[in-house]
């Protein structure tokens, strides 16, 4: 019988990270794939993206709705609440063998503490890493501590799960799953690009995303805002797209500035472009700007120059193409520029080297999903201190 292996996924762009080894799931002689969507997946103001995992040729499982009706903490704390529950129901329908998340959102907290009374083993994608400016930073550790298997996606992230008391045994870094989209992908031209999208060929193209960083309040979120899409305005001579932020608190003010600025001719706004048209654009670009955890692994794969703004992936490993400035709208525009017009450093851009390495990591993950021993022994963690 095979196992069976529940993925779960809530966002587009999680999505994105998970196809490519839910691809391998699926073709796998000793696996059966299970597949649980939630989150802004099923939103109409985030753009119902299930019907892309559809359109994929994946089979849903189960849908957990969070029932998200806003963006205060109490509106995430209640879809917290919402999706433990329909987690659990959704286990006792599915009796998976395993379940497979990534990532460090709220509602993937919710998944793996709900398969906690039910003995279910977790197998966790892309933990150990560090984003100091957001919550996603203690969700992503407290995930790693509920799971079982860990596949962080360089050695420096599998370190720091070790260095919080995993056993090694349960490590296997695994490089990021994106990179082999980013390998495989039969990318656009900017020619497809500019008739798809409506953007003038002979202009240039910033690709902009602007998530909440979630540690601020309300006022400094506004504040946060209001300069980067100030500072964007400048910009008139070159197409900007900019992609809707996540379902995170705050994120409601972030989408207004977005409708704002989307009144400029030389502005496009998308709920979702999907990996085709998203990293087609981003091999086009000139510049991404924001504060996605795209722009810091997936630019330098690429070569593309990329300003990182605010506080949001503070802490994340940065390679040589990625420009770091505060909330400060001279510095924002300065770091523009730069990436704009310095032939220097866009030329070290075009260099510049990444972490992960050159693993496929959907073969990792599903070897391991393949040949780990279930029971006692996998569910039953231990403690270890760091260099024992």
């Amino acid at each position: 019988m095979k196992r069976k292996i529940a993925v779960i996924t809530g966002t587009r762009a999680e999505y994105g990270l998970l196809k490519s080894t839910m691809e391998a799931i699926r073709g796998s002689h000793r696996l059966a794939l299970q597949v649980i969507v939630t989150g802004t997946h099923l939103s109409p103001k985030f753009g119902n993206t299930y019907r892309q995992i559809v359109a994929d040729g994946f089979r849903i499982d189960r849908k957990v709705d969070l029932r998200l009706s806003g963006d205060s903490p109490m509106d995430i704390a209640a879809a917290m609440g919402a999706g433990l529950a329909g987690f659990a129901k959704a286990y006792v329908a599915m009796s998976p063998d395993i379940v497979l998340v990534l990532g460090d959102r709220s509602e993937i907290l919710a998944a793996v503490s709900a398969a906690i009374p039910f003995n279910i083993p977790v197998a966790h994608i892309a933990g150990g890493e560090i984003t100091q400016g957001a919550m996603d930073e203690q969700i992503r550790h407290a995930i790693t501590k509920i799971a079982h298997i860990h596949f962080p996606c360089a050695r420096i992230y599998a370190d720091n799960i070790r260095a919080m008391g995993e056993e090694i045994w349960r490590v296997h870094t695994i490089g990021h799953p994106r990179y082999e989209t980013l390998r495989n992908l039969r990318y656009l031209t900017n020619a497809e690009l500019c008739t798809t999208l409506g953007l003038d060929p002979s202009a240039g193209i910033m690709l902009a995303t602007l998530h909440p960083t979630t540690l601020l309040d309300r006022r400094e979120a506004e504040q946060e805002a209001k300069i980067f899409f100030d500072v964007l305005e400048d910009y008139a001579d070159m197409n900007i797209v900019v992609t809707y932020p996540n379902s995170d608190k705050n994120n409601a003010l972030i989408i207004r500035r977005i409708q704002k600025l989307a009144r400029q001719r030389n502005v496009r706004a998308f709920k979702n472009l999907g990996d085709l048209k998203y990293l087609s654009l981003m091999k086009e670009c000139s510049v991404v700007v924001g504060n996605s955890s795209s722009g810091l692994v997936d630019t330098p794969f690429l070569g593309i120059p990329c300003v990182d703004y605010g506080d949001r992936q503070q802490g994340r490993h940065a390679t040589t193409n990625i420009l770091h400035v505060p909330v400060d709208a001279g510095r924002l525009k300065k770091a523009i520029d730069t990436a704009l017009y310095d032939r220097i450093f866009v030329a070290k851009a075009k260099k510049a080297d990444s972490v992960y390495g050159k693993k496929l990591a959907s073969r990792v993950i599903t070897a391991v999903l393949e040949r780990v021993e279930l029971g006692e022994d996998l569910i039953r963690k231990r403690f270890v201190r760091p260099g024992r």
